[in-house]
């Protein structure tokens, strides 16, 4: 999966690496079509680029799955299920850089930008449940605290496609039982299909929207909007306070109880310092 994203984001910068220089910049805009054009094109291109490769290898997967039918013990189904999620995962990643694409300058920020953002949810509600269970002293195994990692898994986007194995018991050899996995599933498939769906259409629309109202006097900006540059600061930050609070400010050792206070305050130096480091990035990245 990391080598297929990998590709992708290579795909993305190609379709952006000429267009953010700025002669190339000037003379596309000054072709007689028009921005809706340009990143129209960009997102048909990529779509095909990713469908035909997965539609090819659907092709000759079922093929063999027919002619070794009798030697298979899977189901036929597991096959479409397994690229429908696959395809539709990768789409969405796309899709999700070409609107990043139109909100940072650079098309190598962006790129780098992108993967990291659809990790900070995750990141984010994980740190603010451990939060909550080093503040009541709750232990790993609390039935509180297993509901609300149940959700944050659920957060975990890069895990989407994974499958989860079943288990059954089956007699040993010298009849104990064993525990044995007899077959992958994918949990909520209907569902992860039709948040994926939504997460496609969503961010193509929102790339066209965005796309239209990129100025040229900022397309080597960094981030192109000051709105979003702000939001990028306030996002630097939290994630190094983070970072700064859990290795300063949490327990070490054998130690059990955490000291609270300490955890806020690392937390807020962390942030501020974050907050800095981003603008200074945007601001020498911005010359």
């Amino acid at each position: 999966n990391i080598l297929v994203l990998g590709v992708i984001v290579l795909l993305c910068i190609l379709l952006f690496k000429g267009e953010k220089q700025d002669s190339t910049c000037d003379l596309l805009h000054s072709m007689p079509f028009t921005r809706k054009d340009i990143i129209v094109s960009k997102i048909k291109a990529g779509i095909l680029t990713i469908t035909i490769p997965f539609l090819i290898n659907f092709i000759i997967i079922t093929v063999f799955y027919f002619n070794n039918k009798s030697y298979i013990g899977s189901f036929y189904s597991d096959i479409p299920k397994f690229y429908s999620i696959n395809l539709l995962f990768c789409l969405f990643f796309f899709m999700f850089l070409m609107f990043m694409q139109s909100i940072v300058g650079q098309y190598f920020a962006a790129s780098i930008i992108a993967p990291i953002t659809l990790f900070v949810p995750f990141m984010l509600v994980t740190y603010i449940v451990d939060l909550i269970r080093l503040s009541e002293g709750l232990s790993y195994d609390s039935p509180k605290l297993m509901a609300l990692d149940q959700f944050v898994r659920s957060l975990h986007i890069y895990e989407i496609v994974n499958t989860k194995a079943l288990d059954r018991v089956e007699k040993g050899p010298d009849g104990e039982q064993v525990n044995n996995i007899y077959k992958f599933i994918y949990e909520n498939f209907d569902i992860k299909i039709m948040v994926l769906i939504i997460l496609v259409v969503v961010f193509a629309i929102l790339s066209v929207i965005i796309y239209n109202r990129v100025k040229l006097e900022r397309i080597n900006k960094l981030i192109i909007f000051k709105p979003v540059e702000t939001v990028f600061k306030l996002g630097v930050g939290i994630c190094i306070g983070m970072i700064f609070s859990q290795i300063f400010g949490y327990p070490k050792g054998q130690e059990l109880v955490a000291n609270m206070p300490l955890i806020y305050i690392t937390l807020l130096i962390g942030t501020v310092i974050g907050y800095f480091i981003a603008k200074l990035v945007v601001k020498f990245c911005s010359r």
